[in-house]
Protein backbone atom coordinates (compact mmCIF):
# COMPACT_ATOMS: atom_id res chain seq x y z
CA UNK A 1 0.00 0.00 0.00
CA UNK A 2 1.51 3.48 -0.96
CA UNK A 3 1.27 6.40 1.06
CA UNK A 4 -0.60 9.24 -0.36
CA UNK A 5 1.32 12.49 -1.15
CA UNK A 6 1.35 15.35 1.52
CA UNK A 7 1.44 18.68 0.19
CA UNK A 8 4.03 20.76 1.38
CA UNK A 9 3.42 23.11 4.24
CA UNK A 10 5.77 25.88 6.15
CA UNK A 11 8.88 27.20 4.98
CA UNK A 12 11.17 25.80 2.79
CA UNK A 13 14.74 27.22 1.48
CA UNK A 14 16.17 26.89 -2.05
CA UNK A 15 19.72 26.37 -0.38
CA UNK A 16 22.94 28.19 -1.47
CA UNK A 17 25.56 25.34 -2.27
CA UNK A 18 29.15 25.79 -1.13
CA UNK A 19 32.01 24.88 -2.94
CA UNK A 20 35.77 24.69 -2.05
CA UNK A 21 38.44 26.50 -4.14
CA UNK A 22 38.93 24.31 -6.50
CA UNK A 23 35.19 24.68 -7.53
CA UNK A 24 34.39 21.21 -6.38
CA UNK A 25 30.96 21.36 -4.10
CA UNK A 26 31.33 21.34 -0.34
CA UNK A 27 29.17 18.80 1.20
CA UNK A 28 30.69 19.29 4.87
CA UNK A 29 29.60 22.80 4.78
CA UNK A 30 26.27 22.17 2.65
CA UNK A 31 25.19 19.39 5.46
CA UNK A 32 25.53 22.04 8.24
CA UNK A 33 23.88 24.53 6.40
CA UNK A 34 20.88 22.48 5.96
CA UNK A 35 21.08 21.50 9.87
CA UNK A 36 21.01 25.30 10.82
CA UNK A 37 18.51 25.86 8.83
CA UNK A 38 16.50 23.16 10.27
CA UNK A 39 17.29 24.07 13.62
CA UNK A 40 15.84 27.63 13.04
CA UNK A 41 12.84 26.48 12.25
CA UNK A 42 12.80 25.54 8.38
CA UNK A 43 9.96 22.61 7.27
CA UNK A 44 12.41 21.61 4.44
CA UNK A 45 15.19 22.46 1.66
CA UNK A 46 14.93 22.31 -1.90
CA UNK A 47 18.88 21.18 -2.98
CA UNK A 48 19.11 21.91 -6.52
CA UNK A 49 16.68 24.50 -6.90
CA UNK A 50 16.38 27.95 -8.33
CA UNK A 51 19.79 29.37 -7.04
CA UNK A 52 21.86 28.65 -10.43
CA UNK A 53 24.61 26.12 -9.25
CA UNK A 54 21.68 23.21 -10.70
CA UNK A 55 23.18 24.10 -14.01
CA UNK A 56 27.21 23.67 -13.24
CA UNK A 57 26.73 20.43 -11.75
CA UNK A 58 27.00 16.81 -13.76
CA UNK A 59 24.13 14.45 -12.82
CA UNK A 60 25.93 12.78 -10.38
CA UNK A 61 27.03 15.82 -8.01
CA UNK A 62 23.53 16.96 -8.36
CA UNK A 63 22.49 13.40 -6.83
CA UNK A 64 25.27 13.98 -4.24
CA UNK A 65 24.27 17.02 -3.62
CA UNK A 66 20.33 15.62 -2.40
CA UNK A 67 21.83 13.14 -1.00
CA UNK A 68 23.71 15.38 1.45
CA UNK A 69 20.44 17.16 1.94
CA UNK A 70 18.43 14.06 3.34
CA UNK A 71 21.50 12.58 5.16
CA UNK A 72 21.43 15.85 7.02
CA UNK A 73 17.73 16.62 7.64
CA UNK A 74 16.57 15.62 10.99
Amino acid sequence: MTTPAKPWRGVHVATALPFHDDLSVDHDAYAEHVRFLAAGGCDGVTPNGSLGEYQTLTPQERARVAETAVQAAP
